[in-house]
C-alpha cells in the first residue's frame, strides 16, 4: 500500500510535537538530534521529494525511510535510557542484566537504522550535506540546548541544556 503525502504530513506533525513538548522528560530526543532534524534532515527530506516529486518509486522510498527515522529518533533515546533505567533499578542482578542487556540491543538497533538513513539521505543530496551532517556529528552535547539550538562560538549550554555559558579555556 502506497504512503500516501498526507500520511507523511501527519507523522512529522506528531513527531515535530512531540520535539517540542517532550524535552523534559527522560528518555526524550537529545538536542543535538533535535538539531540534525530541523537542521539537516528535514531539509534534506523536503528537497529529495520535491526533486523525485513525479518518480513514485524514489518518492515511496524517501518517505519511507523517513518515517522510519522518526520513528527510529525517539526508539534510539527511549531505548538507552530504558536500558541505563533497568540497570540501576533491579535488586536481581540476573535479571536486571537480561532487561538491561534488551534494552540496549534495541538502542543499538535503533541507532544504527537511524544513522544509515541519515547517511544516506545525506549522500543522496551530495558532499556538501555529507561534509556538514559530519560537523555537526562531531560537535559536543554541551553545544546544544534541549530544543535543538546550536551554542555561538565561545559559549556552551549548561548542564540543564537552557542557559548559555562562556566557554573557559584550560
Amino acid at each position: 500500500m502506497p504512503i500516501t503525502e498526507d500520511a507523511v504530513l501527519k507523522a512529522q506533525m506528531e513527531f515535530e510535537e512531540k520535539l517540542q513538548n517532550e524535552t523534559e522528560f527522560p528518555g526524550a530526543i537529545s538536542g543535538q538530534e533535535v538539531y540534525i532534524y530541523w537542521n539537516l534532515m528535514n531539509v534534506w527530506f523536503n528537497k529529495l521529494s520535491a526533486e523525485n516529486r513525479y518518480n513514485d518509486e524514489m518518492t515511496q522510498k524517501l518517505r519511507n525511510d523517513w518515517l522510519d527515522y522518526m520513528e527510529v529518533v525517539g526508539d534510539s533515546s527511549e531505548y538507552n535510557w530504558l536500558s541505563l533505567e533497568s540497570h540501576s533499578n533491579h535488586s536481581n542482578e540476573t535479571k536486571d542484566n537480561v532487561e538491561s542487556d534488551s534494552w540496549r540491543k534495541k538502542h543499538i538497533f535503533a541507532a544504527r537504522k537511524m544513522l544509515a538513513i541519515r547517511d544516506a539521505f545525506a549522500v543522496s543530496v551530495g558532499q556538501e550535506a555529507v561534509n556538514e551532517l559530519a560537523k555537526v556529528q562531531a560537535l559536543k552535547y554541551e553545544d546544544f540546548s534541549r530544543f535543538g539550538k546550536l551554542a555561538p562560538d565561545g559559549f556552551k549550554w549548561d548542564l540543564g541544556q537552557r542557559n548559555l555559558v562562556p566557554k573557559k579555556d584550560f
